[in-house]
C-alpha cells in the first residue's frame, strides 16, 4: 500500500474551455473565456492539496465486490483513492471577473475544474503504475469507477483516512476524491519468425 502527497498535477484551462463549450447551456460563451479560466486557474492551483493511496494485487486478493469489474485475463489489479482535498470552494463562490460572475458559468467552471483536477490525480498514479507494469511485462488495462459496493470496504483496506478521505453518507468525502482500478493485462508474446 502507496501513500502520496502534495504532488503536482495541471489542469490546462483548453481542456476546462473546451468542456464548457460542450455545454449547451452555457452558450455562447464569452470571447475571452480562455483568459478568465486562465486567471481562474492561475490562483487555484495553489490551493490544491491532491494525495492518492494506492496498491497491487493479484486478482484473487481483490475486495469480491470488485471482481466481476476485472478485465478478463487479468493478472493484477490496482486500486486506487485519488482526492484533490476539500479547500476549492463551492460553485457559489463569485468570482472576481467579468462573465464568470454568472451563477450557471462559475457553476459548470468549478464542477469542470473539479473533475478535472481529480482526474489528473487518478493519471498521476496511473503513470507510476504504468511504469511497474512495463517492468513486469504488463499493460494498464482502461480505469474504471469502483462501484458503489465496493467504495466503503475499499476506503478501509487502503486507509483512506491518512489522505483524508472517508465514506460518509454513501459517498466519499471530501467530494473532490474518486476511488478507482486499473486491471494489469500480460503483454502478448511475440512470435518469432
Amino acid at each position: 500500500m502507496q501513500k502520496i502527497k502534495k504532488f503536482k498535477i495541471q489542469v490546462r484551462p483548453r481542456e476546462v474551455v473546451r468542456a464548457l463549450r460542450a455545454n449547451p447551456s452555457l452558450q455562447p460563451l464569452p470571447v475571452d473565456v480562455g483568459e478568465q479560466v486562465q486567471a481562474l486557474l492561475d490562483r487555484q492551483h495553489l490551493t490544491l492539496l491532491p494525495a492518492a493511496v494506492y496498491e497491487t494485487c493479484p486478482p484473487d486478493q481483490l475486495i469480491p465486490e470488485l471482481i466481476p469489474q476485472l478485465a478478463p485475463g487479468a493478472v493484477a489489479v490496482s486500486t486506487i483513492i485519488a482526492t484533490i482535498g476539500d479547500a476549492l470552494p463551492d460553485g457559489q463562490t463569485s468570482v472576481e471577473s467579468g462573465s464568470l460572475r454568472e451563477a450557471p458559468f462559475t457553476e459548470a467552471f468549478w464542477e469542470v475544474f473539479r473533475q478535472q483536477a481529480v482526474d489528473h490525480a487518478v493519471g498521476f498514479i496511473a503513470r507510476l503504475l504504468a511504469e511497474d507494469a512495463a517492468r513486469e511485462d504488463c499493460t494498464l488495462s482502461e480505469r474504471r469507477s469502483a462501484n458503489a459496493e465496493a467504495v466503503p470496504n475499499l476506503v478501509a483496506r487502503l486507509g483512506a483516512n491518512r489522505i483524508g478521505v472517508r465514506w460518509e453518507a454513501d459517498r466519499l468525502v471530501p467530494v473532490d476524491s474518486q476511488a478507482v482500478l486499473i486491471p494489469w493485462l500480460p503483454l502478448a508474446k511475440r512470435r518469432r519468425k
